[in-house]
Order: C-alpha cells, then sequence, then structure tokens
C-alpha cells in the first residue's frame, strides 16, 4: 500500500469502531426490550391460597396460605401464640381473660381490648359476636359441639388438647407454629428443645432418689380440697421435681378437670408438700384448723405455685420453667446453684423479649396473697 492509502486507512478506523459500538447498542436495546414485552410462562403455577394442617384430634383443615386473624377458646393458648410471635394476630378469645391474667396484660396492654366471644367455660360461644371479628382459624382445647357450630358458618378450627403431658404440650405449640407460620415454627422448635433440656436437667439428679425417700406432695387449686391425679401434667411435674402426687397414688385420675376429696382424706394422706395454684387457696389450707397436723402445714411446706403469663403448674408455655421450681422446692439440697430468677429471667428474655424487674421477678415467683 502507498503511503498516502496507509494514513488514511489509520485515520478511517475510528469510525468503524464508534459504528459498531453503536449497532452493538441497538442490538441489545432490542433483545432488552423483547425479553421485557415477553409474556410469562403459562405453565408457572399461581402461588397457592390455601393449606391444610392436621390438628391433635386427627382432623385435616384448610386454612388460608397467610394467617393474620386468630381466636382461641382457652387462655392458655394466648400464651402459646404471645411466646411464637402470634399475639398482634388474636382478634378473639374468651371471657375474664385480661382480668385473670394481669401480669399477662401488663406486658401486652391490647390483650385487655381483644374481643371476647367466647365463655369462661371453654364450650360457650356466642357465634354471631365470633363471626363479627372475622378470624381466619379458632384454637380450641376440645372437640365438642361448638366445634360444628363454628364450621357451619364457615370457621376453620384447629383442635389442640388438653396438654396432660409435655409430649402433648410441644405437638400443640409446634402445631399453633405450624399455623402461624414465619418465624413461629422455628420459636416452637427452640421452646421444645429448652422444655426437653430443663427435664433432663433436673432428672440427672433426681432419678436415683428411692422412692420411698421422695416426699409426698398434694396439689390444689381453686379451693383446699380440689386436686388433680393420675395422667395430669401435674403428676408428671411433681414426678419430674422428684417427688411423689399424692392423689394420684391413692387412684384420683381426674385430668383435666379436678377431683374432690374430703378434709379427712387430706388429712390421712399427710402430705409433705402442698402446692396451691392461687395464693387465695393458701390462705384456706393454713387457715383451716382441720389441716394443722399435716406434716406440710407444719413444716411450713405449703406453696403457691409461680404464675407469669400463664400459670406454670397446668397446660402453657410456662410450664417449662415447673421441673425446675419443683425440683428446687422440694429438693434444695440438691440443686445449690439453681437460681429460678436468673430461669425466669432467662425465659422472659428468650421467649418474650422481655426484661423483668426485680418487682416483676417476684410477683411471678412468689404471687401476692390477697
Amino acid at each position: 500500500m502507498v503511503p498516502a492509502l496507509r494514513s488514511a486507512s489509520r485515520h478511517a478506523l475510528p469510525g468503524y469502531a464508534v459504528l459498531l459500538v453503536l449497532a452493538l447498542l441497538v442490538l441489545t436495546g432490542c433483545s432488552q426490550s423483547a425479553t421485557a414485552t415477553r409474556p410469562p410462562n403459562p405453565t408457572q403455577a399461581p402461588a397457592p391460597t390455601t393449606r391444610t394442617v392436621v390438628d391433635l384430634a386427627g382432623r385435616t383443615v384448610t386454612l388460608p396460605a397467610h394467617v393474620d386473624r386468630v381466636g382461641t377458646n382457652y387462655p392458655a393458648v394466648n400464651q402459646i401464640v404471645y411466646m411464637l410471635g402470634g399475639a398482634d394476630r388474636l382478634v378473639a378469645t374468651s371471657q375474664g381473660t385480661a382480668a385473670q391474667f394481669p401480669f399477662f396484660e401488663s406486658l401486652y396492654p391490647r390483650l385487655k381490648d381483644i374481643p371476647t366471644p367466647f365463655g369462661a367455660a371453654t364450650t360457650d360461644v356466642n357465634i354471631e359476636a365470633l363471626v363479627a371479628t372475622k378470624p381466619q382459624v379458632v384454637f380450641v382445647s376440645s372437640n365438642t359441639a361448638m366445634v360444628t357450630k363454628m364450621q357451619s358458618v364457615g370457621i376453620p378450627v384447629v383442635v389442640l388438647a388438653a396438654f396432660n403431658d409435655p409430649d402433648q404440650l410441644k405437638a400443640g405449640i409446634k402445631l399453633v407454629g405450624d399455623v402461624l407460620g414465619n418465624d413461629a415454627p422455628a420459636r416452637a422448635q427452640r421452646f421444645s428443645q429448652y422444655y426437653d433440656a430443663n427435664i433432663a436437667r433436673v432428672a440427672s439428679k433426681v432419678k436415683d432418689i428411692p422412692t420411698a425417700s421422695q416426699p409426698k406432695v398434694y396439689y390444689t387449686a381453686g379451693n383446699p380440697l380440689q386436686t388433680e391425679g393420675k395422667g395430669s401434667i401435674v403428676t408428671v411435674w411433681i414426678n419430674e421435681g422428684g417427688g411423689r402426687n399424692i392423689a394420684a397414688e391413692n387412684g384420683v385420675t381426674a385430668p383435666p378437670t379436678f377431683a374432690t376429696v374430703s378434709p379427712e382424706t387430706l388429712v390421712q394422706w399427710n402430705p409433705d408438700f402442698i402446692v396451691c395454684r392461687d395464693p387465695a387457696t393458701k390462705n384456706q389450707v393454713l387457715q383451716d384448723p382441720r389441716f394443722r397436723t399435716i406434716a406440710a402445714v407444719r413444716d411450713n411446706h405449703v406453696f403457691i405455685n409461680p404464675q407469669g403469663v400463664f400459670v406454670w403448674s397446668v397446660r402453657s408455655g410456662e410450664s417449662a420453667l415447673e421441673p425446675l421450681w419443683a425440683a428446687k422446692t422440694f429438693h434444695p439440697d440438691l440443686f445449690p446453684d439453681l437460681d429460678m430468677r436468673k430461669e425466669v429471667q432467662n425465659f422472659y428474655q428468650t421467649f418474650y423479649s422481655h426484661t423483668l424487674t426485680d418487682q416483676q421477678l417476684d410477683s411471678i415467683l412468689n404471687p401476692p396473697q390477697s
């Protein structure tokens, strides 16, 4: 090539490069435009709007894919929903809940404003008032005619159980977590691990205590002559704590309701410990002259069971603390390093994200007597 042509060629190359870049930009823009306007894949299935769960009565229940409005007919389930992070979804509960559990209300003031279409008895419901709350699911404690009534107006009902042992309780909490979704299942799993760890921790020290050396324990609720026996979670935690339920040993089988015994029978049983669900019941035990000869009264071993968001002794997530308290109460010498104040604080921080004051800890571990 002659020098003049070489010079022209060198000057023309940048122009060709510019044209090439412009062409590539046009082609890219056309490709993106075609992608943006391409219709969706007709074979892609839409997100499901419903799902099913199997409740503890073995019933398959169809629920919305996302549950945002929940009803309960039993106060213990409110504690479970709260523990699993779903309290803001509660739209219906039973009458007297806030008044019966003032500490719960102090932590969660909205509790007093939740409509109460369910009566204080778990089998009563004002169906019109319940429908007005628009629940997407209602948790109930048993499979009764009330379930049929709710189903007849299109309300999905999930039956739980009486929670008469830790396995039932953990299964119920897992089920509530599955219904609530989001992070609730993970919270439920964390709770089960915590409960199991407490049971194992206590068992490691009380399992070798001979039966004859285990204290006789009498549990009472409502009045001194009402108790629970064989088949109740009360018997479970008494045994876990290294004691013997004297009512169960004497043939009482009355969960989840109560059995009534005579004053003479209670004196004859002569329990070493009396655990009262209610502060008023402790007063009645101590003030009744018929009970003065009972070992528990004589030795100052009459205790009020702790109570926080719910009573520890029966049928709620706070039952996970009960084996620790029972073991520490019945066998303090075996658990010198078990600090119940620290245990309660840890539970409330872990499961409620709440740091308790010293006054709140006092009221939980030593419920005030009226």
